[in-house]
């Protein structure tokens, strides 16, 4: 057994803004220690590369950092199952998700169906399903 590199694409970063960082920084469990003491807080400069991956079918679904905020639609890069790179699409996303945090999102992907958890207007968390339509062959 050995492990060796999957993804070799190289992504350009996405910085985080300054109107994220409060969304960042709340959405951490509180930072005290067990002894009471102050624990700070990591915060980041980029979003990470890779935010989700998925198996779809008999393709790997990578979701990508490289998003439009207006538009909502997000770069899903596609592999085989030997890592080989296919091509990518956008999938535009749910208004409920925050789209610079699809990394802590729970959601799953299973079939053509996109299940997220998202808080309703009561700020309780339920589960929604989305089906995903137009879904590209090569992507399949």
């Amino acid at each position: 057994m050995k492990l060796s590199l999957f993804i070799k694409k190289e992504y350009k970063k996405v910085f985080v803004k300054k109107e994220w960082k409060e969304h960042f920084r709340t959405s951490h469990f509180p930072s005290t220690g067990i002894k009471g003491e102050e624990r700070k807080v990591w915060a980041k400069k980029s979003l990470d590369d890779i935010q989700k991956i998925f198996g779809f079918e008999s393709k790997i679904w990578i979701v990508t950092s490289t998003f439009n905020e207006k538009t909502r639609l997000v770069n899903i890069d596609v592999y085989d199952l030997n890592g080989k790179y296919i091509n990518n699409f956008l999938v535009k996303l749910p208004v409920n998700i925050l789209i610079y945090r699809i990394n802590s999102n729970e959601m799953t992907l299973y079939k053509t169906n996109l299940y997220i958890f998202e808080k309703n207007s009561d700020g309780d968390f339920e589960l929604v399903k989305y089906k995903l339509i137009n879904v590209p062959a090569w992507a399949k």
